[in-house]
């Protein structure tokens, strides 16, 4: 339910729904489902830019992981929810150290949060062909799963690394395609991220909409 909310950009009703399942699991002593709705509860105040709360959080998670020697993936969502805020606090070299720490990650090549953050990272780090490969190589995957809403943010990314790395053509394919894909149903954060690339690269004159990219998308 948490993460129905937070895919439906319900930021109060997601950190009410992990603070329910948070002081449930506390109860009951388990330690793994506790620290696991506290990183979805900072996941939402991230989405919220409550950035200080976020990292609040996150630093009680760590604390717990190292202590109580926390797994079942618990780690794994730690390490990206922290690349997540260090990239838009513009600490990116604790963004990357996150996300090459090989020992809290099974196989990521099909693990879209894990992709979407790197890709994230990697703009912000102006790597735009890296990017670009990262954001083909993540659709390959996504097409044919039925996920329009993550096709649709990762189109729009892929046309920003298009875009910031010249290739203007590309940029403005890319856009519009994501645009095109908009439904009702979309996901909040999707619908934002293609409505801004499509802002930037969809229509003309290309150079002159183009602009950095503000560290949430």
């Amino acid at each position: 339910m948490v993460e129905l909310a937070l895919v439906e950009g319900e930021i109060d009703r997601a950190v009410t729904l992990a603070e329910q399942t948070e002081r449930d699991a506390h109860s009951g002593g388990d330690r793994v489902t506790e620290a696991a709705a506290q990183i979805l509860k900072a996941r939402a105040l991230f989405l919220g830019r409550d950035f200080a709360g976020c990292a609040a959080i996150l630093q009680q998670v760590r604390r717990a992981i190292d202590e109580s020697h926390l797994s079942a993936d618990v780690p794994r969502r730690w390490r990206i929810a922290h690349a997540n805020l260090s990239r838009v606090l513009g600490r990116l070299d604790l963004a990357a150290g996150d996300l090459e720490a090989r020992s809290d990650f099974g196989d990521t090549s099909k693990d879209f949060e894990y992709q979407v953050a790197r890709l994230r990272l990697l703009l912000s780090q102006t790597h735009y062909d890296a990017a670009a490969r990262v954001a083909e190589n993540t659709l390959a995957f996504l097409q044919g799963g039925g996920n329009e809403s993550a096709c649709i943010l990762v189109t729009a990314l892929l046309s920003d690394a298009y875009g910031y790395a010249g290739q203007l053509a590309e940029a403005r394919y890319a856009a519009n395609a994501a645009r095109s894909m908009l439904r009702e149903h979309t996901a909040p954060q999707s619908r934002i991220t293609a409505l801004a690339s499509a802002a930037r690269w969809a229509e003309p004159p290309l150079v002159a909409a183009a602009r950095l990219p503000s560290p949430e998308q």
